[in-house]
């Protein structure tokens, strides 16, 4: 509608000068062959068509200022709830925005997102998993002792995949230094389940340590809760030798994001996680 109006708008502003002249031709004409007897009636009829049609004019435009006024209203509100929509949808799925869902210290890093979990857990005595899929346990075995002390541990059951000591020896994708990490940190995981074993026992923790032998494509955290820390293994600057994931990227994978890529995520965790179990039954075997 707004657009007719524009058009009847244009169609009278042009008028006006056109009558104007028009009327001025017939006014001379008239006073040609009348004298001036009718030319004051000629100026009165020409002054209040020019008024009317000037009346006509502003009215239009205040009213297509108005009409404009209010389609631009209509857009505003329309743009208002689609933020809405937007935002309703985004507290039931999570960000959209990759960036805070990354964890870009390692596994110097990791850790703090991980023990939101325990802190958040909606009840204490639910039973809860963890499987660790890593290299050395160099990062996990420090953190047993503080988990104890804040009362982490818990109707838990921890699973700690880690690289076999034979496959690293074996293997000229790794540092020499690996396989005697494995080796001290093994033992000092073992000591803390001794330690430990009559505090572990009563608040239902299970700690084990399974071997597996390929290269760690994947690496990370799950928990049976749908909790999914993911990372990928790099290689180091030479191309020779797999790099310690102190310095890889995280995924964090919160439980609560259902939607496509979290979901493809969980996946390839598990699918790398089975390739570890079906690994530690041909190592133990």
């Amino acid at each position: 509608m707004s657009f007719s109006i524009i058009g009847l708008i244009q169609v009278l502003f042009h008028a006006v000068p056109l009558l104007v002249a028009f009327r001025i031709t017939w006014m001379h004409y008239t006073w040609r062959r009348e004298g001036s007897k009718n030319v004051k009636q000629h100026v009165e009829e020409t002054t209040k068509i020019v008024s009317n049609i000037l009346f006509l004019l502003i009215f239009m435009t205040v009213y297509l200022s108005l009409d404009t006024f209010g389609y631009l209203k209509t857009i505003a509100k329309d743009v208002e709830d689609t933020k809405r929509s937007s935002e309703e949808i985004l507290s039931k799925t999570g960000p959209s925005s990759l960036d805070s869902c990354i964890c870009v210290n390692g596994t110097n890093g990791i850790y703090s997102e991980v023990e939101k979990v325990f802190q958040l857990r909606p009840q204490p005595l639910q039973k809860l998993q963890l499987d660790i899929l890593g290299f050395t346990m160099s990062s996990t075995w420090p953190m047993l002792e503080p988990w104890m002390q804040k009362h982490y541990l818990n109707s838990l059951t921890i699973n700690i995949f880690y690289l076999d000591e034979k496959y690293l020896e074996s293997s000229p994708s790794f540092d020499p230094g690996w396989h005697t990490f494995v080796v001290e940190n093994k033992k000092i995981i073992e000591a803390f389940k001794k330690k430990n074993k009559s505090y572990l026992q009563g608040n239902k923790v299970e700690i084990n340590l399974i071997p597996y032998s390929h290269l760690p494509g994947v690496h990370g955290f799950r928990f049976n809760d749908g909790n999914y820390f993911v990372s990928f293994g790099s290689w180091d600057d030479s191309g020779k030798n797999i790099r310690p994931p102190n310095q890889d990227v995280f995924l964090i994978l919160k439980s609560s994001n259902i939607s496509l890529y979290p979901q493809s995520m969980r996946k390839l965790f598990d699918n790398w996680l089975t390739a570890a179990i079906n690994d530690s039954k041909s190592i133990k075997n």
